[in-house]
């Protein structure tokens, strides 16, 4: 081989200290979750996600608790792994920041880092595909006069709230992939149905929420 090519393939090639200090790399990232886990202290809740953490499920005695038992140390394992809300905030970092990408199917990335919730409904009514078709709308009326009449009945005053999400108050932020096809809402369309053929007394926080945006 000449000897350019020898220089070559010796600067591709890693030398053998540099193969296990990666090869030492990898075994270290692989055990370091385990041994944070072992040396941190037990906790009872995650503050990430808000909740109880699962514990070790009780030795199975059951048939039926064998066959749970599995899924269930899967879960210990999930919630109790090392450096867990560090992985998870750095997954989500990376998808956000660096692919422009959601890092969960609940999640909408919109601009300027605003996020919004992806639930079909609200995204569906910020679209302006939710619409409410003339039945629909008679029926609600039915059903908030049947309730304020019930309510009447026992001396409670019936107030009617409507609390807009997201979307509708902040759409400028909203991604491009979620195109808006419609100016008006369902709620916005329910709204202005009551307020024309119904003496419901209504709150409607929509424009107070507008007008505050500043």
């Amino acid at each position: 081989m000449p000897k350019s090519q020898q220089s070559r393939a010796q600067f591709i090639r890693p030398g053998r200290r540099q193969a296990q200090a990666l090869i030492a790399g990898f075994i270290l990232m692989l055990w370091l979750p385990l041994w944070v886990a072992w040396l941190s202290p037990a906790s009872t809740e995650s503050a990430l996600d808000n909740r109880l953490l699962a514990n070790l499920p009780p030795w199975p005695r059951t048939g039926s608790e064998w066959a749970a038992y599995p899924d269930e140390l899967e879960q210990t394992w999930n919630d109790r792994l090392g450096l867990r809300t560090t992985l998870i905030r750095s997954h989500a970092w990376i998808k956000v920041k660096l692919l422009g990408v959601s890092p969960s199917d609940s999640i909408l990335v919109g601009k300027e880092g605003w996020f919004y919730l992806n639930d079909p409904e609200a995204v569906a009514q910020y679209q302006g595909i939710a619409v409410l078709s003339e039945a629909r709308l008679e029926r609600w009326r039915v059903v908030l006069e049947e309730r304020r009449a019930w309510l009447a009945r026992r001396g409670i005053q019936y107030l009617v709230v409507f609390v807009p999400n997201k979307h509708s108050i902040y759409p400028e932020f909203m991604p491009e992939v979620v195109p808006r096809l419609a100016d008006e809402d369902s709620l916005e369309t329910l709204s202005g149905y009551l307020a024309q053929n119904s003496d419901l007394p209504i709150l409607d926080l929509s424009a107070i929420l507008r007008e505050a945006k500043s």
